[in-house]
Formats: C-alpha cells, sequence, structure tokens
C-alpha cells in the first residue's frame, strides 16, 4: 500500500522489469501512477502476475507508459484498478503515450474503471510520435467503465491496433478522434490476415457504431437502420458461430436430440419506430415455421427438426431490408436399430 507519485514501482533509463511466477502488484495509490510507471527508454514484461486495486488521480491506475517505452504482456491478469479525477483523461488499465504494447498469450484486462478516460487501455500520441499497440492469442479486454460505460480500448488522434495473429477473445473499442471533424469510416485494425472469427471478437464499446470487416482492416462505421445490435440463442448446449457481429449476417449452432425448440432474441439498433423484424424456420422437409412477427429484444420460440434448420430472421425499414441467417444442426437419436421378427423376437 505505498503512496507517492509513482504508487508501487518506478522504472526509468534503461531498465527492464520482468514480472512473473504469482507477483501481486496490489492497492497502491499515486499521484501519476497506482501501479507501475514507465519512463526513458524502460521495459516492462509481464509473464504472468496481478495487478490488482491501484488507484491514482493522474493518468494510469495500474500501468503508465511515458514516451519511448516498450511494455510486453504474454500471461497475467490487469483487474480492478481505477481513477478518481473527473478532471484528467486518463486509464484504469494502461495508459500509453507514444509507447509500445504486445499482447499475446493469455492476458486478461478487466474490471478497470476510469472516473474519466477510458476503463481499461488508452492509446495516445504525441505531435510526432505515435504509440504501437499489438495482439494476438487469448486477450480480453472487455468489463472495463467509465463510469457506467463500456470502455475497454481507447485509440486517440488516429492511433490503431495491430492484429500480429489470430485472436481468441474477445476486445471492445473507441475511437476518440483529435479535436475538430472527421469522417467514416475510421480504420481500428490493421493484420496481414483477418478471418471472420478474428472480426467477431471485435466490438464497438460505442453502440451507435459498428466494426465492419474491408480487406485486411476492421472499420468502425455508423449503424444502418436495419442493424442488430444483438442475436441470441438460448437452448441447451446452442452457441452461435462465430460470436455476434453486426455485419456478420450467417451464423451456425448445433444441438442434441433431446432439444427440440430453441429461444431467439433479436434486438434492433436505435429506434424500433417503423420497423419490423420477421422470422422463419425452413427445414430439408418443408417450412416448420411460417415467416411469422417478433419483437425486438423478446424471446421468440422456435421449434427445430432433425436435421438442418435454416432459420432466417429479417428487419424491414422501408424499402431497406437485412437478412441475417442460422443454421441450427439438430442432432439425430443415437442408441441401435433394432427390427422384430415375425416370431416376436429381434434381429
Amino acid at each position: 500500500g505505498n503512496n507517492a507519485a509513482s504508487g508501487s514501482v518506478y522504472i526509468g533509463g534503461n531498465t527492464t522489469f520482468i514480472m512473473s511466477g504469482n507477483a501481486v502488484i496490489m492497492d497502491n495509490t499515486g499521484t501519476t501512477c497506482g501501479g507501475i510507471q514507465l519512463a526513458g527508454n524502460s521495459a516492462f514484461n509481464m509473464h504472468s502476475g496481478t495487478i490488482i486495486g491501484n488507484k491514482t488521480s493522474g493518468n494510469g491506475a495500474g500501468i503508465f507508459l511515458s514516451q519511448g517505452t516498450k511494455f510486453e504482456m504474454t500471461g497475467g491478469v490487469i483487474e480492478g484498478n481505477c481513477t478518481t479525477s473527473s478532471s484528467v483523461n486518463s486509464a484504469g488499465g494502461i495508459y500509453s503515450v507514444a509507447a509500445t504494447i504486445n499482447l499475446s498469450g493469455n492476458c486478461f484486462i478487466q474490471h478497470n474503471i476510469a472516473n474519466k478516460g477510458t476503463g481499461g487501455i488508452r492509446i495516445h500520441k504525441t505531435s510526432s510520435t505515435a504509440s504501437t499497440f499489438k495482439v494476438s492469442g487469448n486477450i480480453s479486454i472487455s468489463d472495463n467503465y467509465n463510469t457506467s460505460e463500456n470502455s475497454n480500448v481507447s485509440l486517440n488522434s488516429d492511433q490503431i491496433i495491430l492484429l500480429e495473429g489470430d485472436l481468441l477473445n474477445n476486445i471492445g473499442v473507441t475511437y476518440r478522434p483529435a479535436s475538430g471533424t472527421f469522417d467514416y469510416p475510421v480504420p481500428v485494425v490493421i493484420g496481414t490476415e483477418i478471418s471472420d472469427l478474428d472480426w467477431s471478437h471485435f466490438s464497438s464499446d460505442n453502440k451507435e457504431l459498428k466494426i465492419v470487416k474491408d480487406g485486411n482492416e476492421l472499420k468502425l462505421y455508423p449503424l444502418s437502420t436495419c442493424d442488430l445490435s444483438g442475436l441470441d440463442l438460448t437452448a441447451e448446449g446452442a452457441e452461435l458461430k462465430p460470436n455476434f457481429q453486426t455485419d456478420i449476417t450467417t451464423y451456425t449452432a448445433t444441438v442434441g436430440n433431446d432439444v427440440e425448440k430453441v429461444d431467439i432474441t433479436a434486438t434492433l439498433t436505435g429506434s424500433t419506430d417503423g420497423k419490423t423484424i420477421k422470422i422463419k424456420n425452413e427445414t430439408d422437409n418443408g417450412i416448420i415455421l411460417p415467416e411469422t412477427d417478433m419483437a425486438s429484444g423478446v424471446k421468440k420460440e422456435v421449434p427445430l427438426a432433425v436435421g438442418l434448420n435454416t432459420i432466417e430472421i429479417t428487419v424491414t425499414s422501408g424499402s431497406e431490408t437485412k437478412t441475417y441467417t442460422i443454421e441450427i444442426t439438430r442432432e439425430a437419436p443415437s442408441g441401435y436399430k433394432v427390427t422384430l421378427n415375425g416370431n416376436g423376437g429381434s434381429a
């Protein structure tokens, strides 16, 4: 429980600080940084351990990275750190100014809070030098908040995320432009090969925007009138694949033979005025749910036949329509086939 400008650890010069094992940086308070502050050309390699419960009235509650420093995280947790100032644009988890961040392996940055600014990671630059932010692997940057709003990764003034490999977990993104006007789309992620699965792991924390895949870039666009903001499937063992993303319109799921029906919830973006949602289910043996209305945000029960069920959810607003498709496979019954012979026995 230290209390200074740098709450717990200050790393300067050309020093490299390594954190591993069950190390914990916990419950420290500082005026600039609560947990670990880097300056000069220093580096911090976090292989495991926990940075938790640190507080600051300054920039970074968990970690503060100044220009020219490097932070590499291959494991561990940054959780429950908090900035307290209502006047400083800060970050609960990590604050970076023209620094280099590389997250890979199994890293969890969650449940951090900023009173003003960004709950998770704030990526900033100087007038001449940008930050570098690379991600790959099982990285989760989620459930961080700016007071009551979801605020996970904030990209300030044209900063961008570099996807270095397959992403296996979820990252929420917010774009904060420099002063003045700007036009959409705004690039937020660049990679050499971004798959639909990678795409599904990114989401916009600003619910008026969506993330759209454009080649090997992900970009923020305003939502369109027929977009869904959520699509949920409720049944034992059922899981939408890939994760829901506003502009991914085809999904799959598999359920056991004993699952005879599923509940589907489709949620519209923005106002529901003048919009309709219709749903139907067509199987190889014909239509078992004729097209019928469903309400935004309300569960709709859909019967399932054995085999492939092609469920279409169509949103209409004026002359515009958009259809989302869920292909649910209900497995065939298991067990042995028994044939009775004429004598009442089995063969």
